[in-house]
């Protein structure tokens, strides 16, 4: 079973083990890309199967008020169970819970196509972070979430 819990605030240290796994470890970004002070102000989702918590993602109010979704990672020995889906969903249905703001993600490249089936847009022009090609999204003013789990309706 898969259940879902949202804490507003402190980064709960799953939430910071999962992204140093995810974002450090594996994936080679450096910790001060990946831990900061939006941490403190965010909604982190925690999604746990059975008794461990297996991924994260953060929803943050940004500067310009528009809502934010990011620091979304998965275990590795989780992915392909559409476990992200499910978070980005969640990140998307709070977002649109809330007074109305834009949505949008900061999308790894690799990621772009994901975002898509979801809803997302992409917006401007691609940009590095650490020499990695990544992409702004916008999930579409008066949009609904298409397609469930991963897959085009």
């Amino acid at each position: 079973m898969i259940y879902s819990k949202w804490i507003i605030g402190a980064m709960p240290p799953e939430a910071e083990a999962i992204r140093r796994q995810v974002f450090v470890q594996e994936q080679g970004f450096s910790e001060q890309s990946q831990f900061d002070s939006l941490d403190e102000r965010s909604w982190h989702l925690l999604v746990q199967e059975g008794d461990e918590i297996v991924a994260t993602g953060r929803l943050t109010l940004d500067a310009e008020g528009c809502w934010k979704l990011g620091c979304i990672a998965v275990l590795p020995d989780f992915r392909g169970k559409h476990i992200g889906d499910f978070v980005v969903r969640l990140l998307v249905d709070r977002a649109l819970s809330m007074p109305q703001a834009p949505i949008y993600v900061v999308a790894q490249q690799h990621a772009v196509e994901f975002y898509r089936r979801i809803g997302f847009v992409e917006e401007g022009e691609p940009f590095a972070i650490e020499g990695r090609p990544h992409q702004r999204m916008v999930f579409p003013k008066g949009a609904s979430l298409s397609g469930c789990c991963g897959h085009q309706p």
